[in-house]
């Protein structure tokens, strides 16, 4: 009958042979009068190490671990083997010296085995560790030792105080253990072992801490000589960060519970990255609130929304159907308006409620940038890019603008995101990816061009895709659209069908079928120009030869990039097929405007952002980066701080065009108030837009509105107002106001005559457009 050891040894593999090796080597040229057994848990999926196991050590325990289950649960695994009436938990990248077992297990037996005892460790070069053991690790003293404070102030008295020094030369106790101990495996079992939701780090101190709570004394045993290299298995494990990051997180919420954790979480990931995203969020948020009041813009199809948003709180009513588009006949879906159908009543239904929550939004599209780049790049990449979209002008433009349909450019970055997850892990991100889709189809229609980009970038991997993979993609589309799509049932499809057959109908006057955005030279120059000007934008507030060379620069590198066999090549090749493939389909529309770079709105960004990053990875390098930072920071601060942005006039409109200072707006509202002296009356507009529903002026009745005196339709006063004063007609009767350069011409009939339609839900009508 085999005679049951004193010692198991278990060993957590991954990934470490020649280390393992050495380790089994040391152990067995270790003299000891204790009998022990070695127990490897194999926690890699190659099982390299069998065969060596087998061959040179055959007396060693192997055990195949169902896959990578982290240190804790591995050595949990092989204690469920361990017939030793002691553990030793020993590290694979851990050498003995020769009489380690004898001197750890003499201290245990010593003391009935009602301690836990760990040897002094030394590095390869032979140095003992200067510290090794710690006192227990509270929130308060995390605060100081795990976050920026201890880089700061390195010899602070509770750092000094937390760890213990290694000059002693007899035994000493410790409240926090390191990861190599001996423990009595009865002990062991009455801690439950290893707590398993630690993957990698923190289960010591979590194991030592439920061993102080107990009164169980813990000790470094220096005559016990262990060499630990140290980390040489977790150099191997991908986002190792995170995984630290999760089990300081995890530790934290089960001792101290989940504010603590956060506290210290937060506090903990301030690094020089996290230092200088800071300060980028900083600067953007200063850039997109100063001076946010003097500069709002409203214009009529915000106040178009707004009146609606009201109508739907006052009825009790849930919209089907969200804003309208430039094509009357078609409205996106309404998550918009179910959003600020909470968000406007929380500022007193005032416009700039508006101005201020996607100013807010344009933040958080910076830490989005920076949290998509960081997982899909570098963190290098991410931060340089961060800083671009927090100065860039176009960016700024639209987060200023307030329009909803900017949410959906911000969602470029989950979206590309998931794109290359999916094709990443088999199709598992597909429901996220659809989901994001569902989420932009919402803010803007424009994104329908990215659903084909992605079915065929899918599509290319259809081999490794499983059908329940697809149809949870397809389930994350339909969600955020569940409204539309009922409202569109209600409509007999009306709405759909109406876009499936605009479609076709772009392509095939594209090509000359029909008279519609026929390809021609200057079609096609104008083209090419509105994809100049929207890189252009992106980068410099006006054009220069400087974003001549960036332009050039980054298209070249996206060129460069594709040739290259890096790592990253998966991110590159999907964002040039969706960069590609997106412009080819705004291509067909003719001359696209602006905001139609929504789909692929984050694309200049990277492209620059990337190729800045690489090159200052030499020294030369860093000195152009520096350089084009300046000079972008210069020119783009120059901009904004000169009567073009933060101070634009306010005191009049320049040349009938829009945006109308809001001031202005005020003052034409409150001066027709103050005339009309409580009396009903009418209004009409005259400016630019004036073609669209309303004369486009839902602004001024938005204004009205809110100060009580909203316009009705048929009444003997009404105002006309003039934006555009040239289109005064010469021989107009009334009475004239002026605002600075805005006309007022009030009318007064003799008898009640239909002045105008207020009715602001007419071209909806007809969709039944609301869920009461």
């Amino acid at each position: 009958m085999q005679k049951r050891p004193k010692v198991s040894i278990l060993i957590v593999y991954y990934r470490e042979k020649e280390e393992l090796i050495k380790c089994l080597n040391s152990i067995n040229k270790s003299k000891t009068k204790y009998s022990f057994e070695i127990i490897v848990v194999d926690n890699s999926s190659e099982n390299e190490i069998k065969n060596i196991i087998n061959l040179d050590f055959p007396k060693v325990i192997y055990i195949n671990s169902p896959g990578n289950i982290g240190f804790g649960r591995g050595n949990n695994l092989g204690a469920k083997y361990a017939k030793g009436e002691y553990l030793f938990i020993l590290n694979p990248d851990s050498s003995l010296y020769k009489d380690t077992l004898d001197q750890l297990l003499k201290f245990l037996l010593a003391r009935d085995g009602k301690c836990v005892v760990a040897p002094m460790l030394y590095h390869s070069d032979g140095k003992k560790y200067h510290l090794l053991g710690s006192r227990e690790l509270t929130p308060f003293k995390a605060l100081i030792n795990l976050t920026f404070i201890n880089k700061l102030f390195p010899n602070n008295r509770v750092s000094r105080n937390f760890w213990y020094e290694t000059i002693r030369t007899k035994p000493y106790q410790v409240e926090i253990i390191p990861g190599l101990f001996m423990i009595k495996k009865n002990l062991y079992k009455k801690l439950g072992g290893f707590d398993e939701k630690f993957f990698l780090y923190f289960e010591d101190t979590d194991f030592s801490k439920r061993i102080f709570n107990l009164r169980i004394p813990s000790y470094i045993l220096p005559k016990a000589k262990v060499v630990h290299i140290g980390g040489s298995g977790t150099k191997r494990i991908e986002k190792i960060q995170e995984i630290f990051s999760k089990s300081r997180f995890y530790f934290f919420k089960k001792h101290y519970g989940f504010i603590w954790a956060t506290i210290i979480h937060f506090t903990a990931s301030f690094s020089k990255w996290t230092i200088m995203l800071s300060i980028i969020l900083l600067l953007g948020t200063f850039l997109r609130f100063y001076r946010i009041q003097e500069n709002f813009i409203f214009l009529g199809e915000n106040g178009l929304d707004y009146l609606r948003i009201k109508d739907f709180i006052e009825k009790g009513e849930f919209p089907l159907f969200g804003p309208q588009t430039s094509h009357e006949w078609f409205s996106i879906a309404p998550l918009f308006y179910w959003l600020f159908m909470i968000v406007m009543p929380l500022g007193a239904f005032e416009p700039i409620t508006g101005a201020y929550f996607f100013a807010g939004v344009g933040v958080l599209a910076i830490l989005i940038c920076y949290l998509t780049l960081s997982k899909v790049l570098d963190r290098k990449t991410a931060l340089i890019s961060s800083y671009l979209v927090a100065i860039s002008p176009l960016w700024m433009h639209y987060t200023r603008a307030s329009r909803y349909n900017v949410v959906a450019a911000y969602l470029f970055f989950p979206f590309i995101y998931f794109l290359v997850r999916a094709r990443e892990d088999g199709g598992k991100s597909l429901f996220w990816l659809g989901l994001t889709l569902g989420f932009m189809f919402s803010f803007f229609p424009s994104p329908i061009v990215l659903l084909p980009v992605a079915i065929f970038i899918i599509f290319l991997k259809r081999k490794i895709i499983r059908m329940k993979y697809l149809m949870s993609g397809v389930g994350g589309l339909l969600i955020p659209n569940i409204p539309y799509i009922i409202g569109n049932i209600g409509n007999k499809f009306e709405m759909i069908i109406n876009i499936i057959q605009w479609v076709p109908y772009r392509i095939l006057g594209f090509v000359g079928v029909y008279p519609k955005n026929t390809a021609s030279s200057d079609i096609l120059k104008a083209n090419l120009f509105s994809l100049y000007d929207f890189f252009q934008e992106s980068f410099l507030a006006s054009d220069s030869i400087i974003a001549l060379v960036l332009f050039l620069s980054v298209l070249s590198y996206l060129y460069f990039k594709l040739k290259t066999k890096e790592k990253n090549i998966l991110f590159w090749k999907t964002l040039a097929l969706v960069f590609v493939i997106s412009y080819l389909g705004l291509f067909l529309h003719g001359d696209p405007p602006e905001h139609y770079y929504f789909i692929v709105f984050p694309v200049p960004i990277i492209l620059l952002g990337s190729l800045l990053a690489e090159i200052s990875s030499k020294r030369m390098g860093r000195y152009l980066l520096t350089l084009i930072f300046l000079i972008l920071t210069y020119l783009n601060t120059i901009y904004y701080f000169s009567n073009k942005w933060f101070f634009i006039p306010q005191d009049a409109v320049v040349d009938g065009k829009l945006p109308v200072p809001y001031q202005m707006q005020e003052k034409v509202v409150d001066t027709i108030i103050k005339d009309a002296k409580g009396q009903k009356f009418g209004l009409k507009r005259i400016g630019e837009f004036d073609n669209f529903n309303n004369d486009f002026a839902q602004n001024y009745i938005y204004l009205l509105w809110l100060k009580g005196n909203q316009p009705v339709s048929e009444t003997v006063i009404s105002y006309t107002i003039y934006e555009d004063t040239q289109k005064i007609p010469d021989n107009i009767e009334g009475e004239i106001f002026w605002i600075n350069n805005i006309a007022i011409v009030k009318s007064d009939h003799s008898r009640s005559v239909p002045a105008h339609s207020w009715n602001v839900e007419k071209k909806n009508e007809d969709f039944g457009n609301s869920l009461n």
